[in-house]
């Protein structure tokens, strides 16, 4: 209770929010509850059974996943070929019954032998460019980790591992294409079939967000596009501003000194017009039990907006653009991070009671304060 009541209050006419702390913005929802569940969830990879994966495989998939000129059905594949999660015939007869878990081509048990070992894929592989000889690789019969491990390295060319991964997803339609429709491919019909599903996959790269689609016959895409247009309240020449300037910073400290990372440095340059000769102050703080830069940002605001009043008349000057669009806003209930309320409010209040604006300016107009702030 005496924590409560000690806890510093800001005036405000905001109505009190409940906040979710684990979220930046605050709010508890299902995605945030989500993610910071998985979070504090340690998953450990069996090393044994079924669901095991070995080192090897697991930075393999890991690559694959990150590879942005694989397709997502590709993906999707790959994990399922590695986790051992393909619906072969004996890993679906032990979940259906009646079966039959022989494999169509060779009357053995049909598993994860059917991409390397009997006879098509070794066709298929053998005449491949690169040529590999499956004939030696040893025989697995839960999985294909330890084969993935000799084809893949990690000096593998990126093109080339699309090749593969395609090579082993034809290889499955080609199985399915068998046992469902009785209809039998051929090594060179597999081969042009992963060379144009390649040249297709060149021409139509897997798009990261619809969003960003570039429409036919726009040169330009809707980022460029957006990152062409001047943010809100930018202000490309500081020196043509009338009245004094107040330029804020924030910036990390470097983890090289020792000090503890929650402290955030502040820097702040003050050019007072008012006064004949022209004035400049300088200076230099440090924020501690800071969460963010963010949050070191409007500290310095607070700090600049404190020090400047007595000139009454003042610019503040800021390099970060969320911070300038979120406090030009005329409801200030939900900042992009909930800690940052009690700095944003304070100034909100400082400067209603002054004759300022904030505008968002280039880095590069703001280095004496970035200098002060590390």
């Amino acid at each position: 209770m005496n924590h409560i009541i000690k806890t510093p209050t800001v005036d405000s006419t905001d109505s009190d929010i409940l906040r979710w702390t684990p979220a930046k913005d605050g709010l508890g929802s299902a995605k945030a509850i989500f993610k910071h569940l998985s979070n504090n969830n340690t998953v450990l990879i069996p090393a044994t059974g079924t669901r095991s994966i070995t080192p090897r495989a697991n930075t393999i998939l890991c690559r694959v996943w990150k590879c942005k000129s694989i397709s997502p059905i590709i993906k999707t594949f790959t994990w399922r070929l590695i986790r051992r999660a393909l619906a072969t015939a004996d890993r679906a007869t032990r979940f259906s019954s009646p079966g039959n878990n022989t494999c169509d081509r060779c009357n053995m048990i049909e598993n994860d032998h059917l991409f390397f070992q009997y006879t098509l894929p070794r066709q298929v592989w053998l005449t491949a460019n690169p040529s590999i000889n499956t004939t030696n690789f040893p025989p697995e019969f839960d999985g294909v980790q330890s084969t993935l491990a000799l084809i893949i390295t990690d000096t593998t060319p990126e093109p080339l591992l699309c090749k593969i991964l395609y090579t082993l997803w034809f290889i499955w339609k080609v199985r399915n294409d068998y046992h469902f429709n009785s209809k039998d491919w051929t090594p060179p019909q597999v081969h042009h079939a992963i060379q144009a599903y390649m040249s297709q996959n060149e021409q139509n790269p897997p798009q990261t967000s619809p969003q960003f689609a570039q429409p036919p016959g726009n040169h330009l895409s809707v980022l460029q596009a957006h990152l062409q247009e001047p943010p809100m309240h930018f202000c490309p020449y500081p020196a043509s501003l009338q009245g004094s300037r107040c330029y804020v910073d924030a910036a990390v400290v470097p983890d090289n000194q020792n000090i503890n990372t929650n402290i955030v440095g502040l820097g702040i340059f003050i050019l007072n017009f008012q006064v004949q000769p022209l004035q400049a102050i300088y200076v230099k703080a440090q924020l501690q039990d800071c969460h963010s830069v963010l949050m070191g940002e409007a500290a310095a605001l607070v700090l600049g907006a404190t020090i400047v009043k007595a000139i009454q008349s003042c610019n503040f000057l800021s390099d970060s653009q969320q911070l300038v669009h979120f406090l030009h806003q005329e409801h200030q209930q939900n900042p992009p991070q909930w800690r940052i309320k009690p700095f944003t409010q304070v100034f909100s209040n400082i400067a209603a009671t002054l004759q300022t604006q904030l505008f968002k300016i280039n880095r590069t107009q703001n280095t004496t304060a970035d200098t002060l702030a590390k």
